[in-house]
């Protein structure tokens, strides 16, 4: 990665600011200066930290964070240069500072591990972070989305309600097309106009408990109450549901992931969908 290249740059931390965040800023300020031109070969990790008297990992970060900022590219077997194409040409602010993680409001009592439920995030290591930054900076740049002049269409992109419509006859039976369907932003959208469209302002929707509390958040949000319902080694009691539906009259949904529970995994029993489409009718 550029070798036999120098950089003498100062890294100065503004504050907490991480170290890794002020080498980048400074290397900014260098490009900013013409001291270091587009196309110019930047020394490899290993030896920018030694000359700097740093953690090569952190030099690495801050290589990591200006080629996603678009500062800099990465070339297999040459090494890292500055960007021939820098962002917006002027100077851009420095990288945003990290926020310091709170300390806990109290310790844990001695002796009494905490018990933490994982959701089993995937690792985001594993994620071509770099690639996708580089990509959407293209998109972003693009003659198309420049001269886009207009809104696309509010429900999704028509080759992709297409393709959710084959999948969905293909895997799940379902006889729907591409007019049925909505592409929302995130599971939270999702649930709020779902539940926006079966539930008005001041009724209520049955969910399990435990349960998902996003979903219960976007439900809120949407002026509904929320009522939980016992889950056991079977999923939802539809018995304790049934006597809730007789016993609220502003009940209008119940909200249910039958196929593993959240948090617990179980998997609604055959017997017990089809009570809960009897309750439902």
């Amino acid at each position: 990665m550029g070798k036999g290249t120098t950089l003498a740059v100062e890294v100065r931390p503004e504050g907490r600011e991480p170290i890794f965040l002020a080498l980048a800023r400074a290397i900014i300020e260098e490009i900013d200066r013409g001291r270091l031109k587009p196309g110019s070969p930047l020394p490899g990790t290993r030896a920018l930290a030694r000359a700097l008297q740093l953690n090569r990992n952190t030099v690495d970060a801050a290589y990591h964070e200006l080629t996603m900022q678009g500062w800099l590219a990465t070339e297999p077997s040459r090494g890292t240069f500055v960007a021939t194409d820098l962002p917006d040409g002027i100077r851009a602010p420095p990288p945003a500072r990290r926020v310091p993680v709170p300390e806990p409001a109290a310790p844990r009592p001695a002796g009494r591990p905490m018990l933490k439920l994982s959701d089993g995030y995937p690792d985001v290591r594993l994620l071509p972070t770099t690639a996708f930054a580089q990509a959407f900076r293209r998109a972003l740049m693009s003659h198309a989305f420049a001269s886009g002049g207009s809104y696309g269409d509010p429900r999704g992109s028509g080759m992709l309600r297409e393709a959710l419509s084959a999948y969905l006859r293909d895997e799940r039976g379902l006889a729907s097309s591409a007019d049925d369907i909505l592409v929302a932003r995130g599971s939270q959208m999702a649930l709020f106009l779902a539940a926006s469209a079966v539930a008005e302002p001041g009724t209520a929707i049955a969910v399990e408990r435990p349960g998902y509390p996003l979903a219960w958040s976007a439900f809120r949000a949407a002026g509904i109450s929320v009522i939980g319902v016992p889950v056991d080694g079977g999923g939802i009691d539809v018995e304790a549901l049934e006597r809730l539906a007789n016993g609220n009259r502003n009940l209008r949904a119940v909200y249910v992931t039958p196929h593993h529970q959240y948090p617990t995994t179980v998997t609604l029993g055959a017997a017990r969908r089809l009570r809960l489409l009897e309750i439902a009718r």
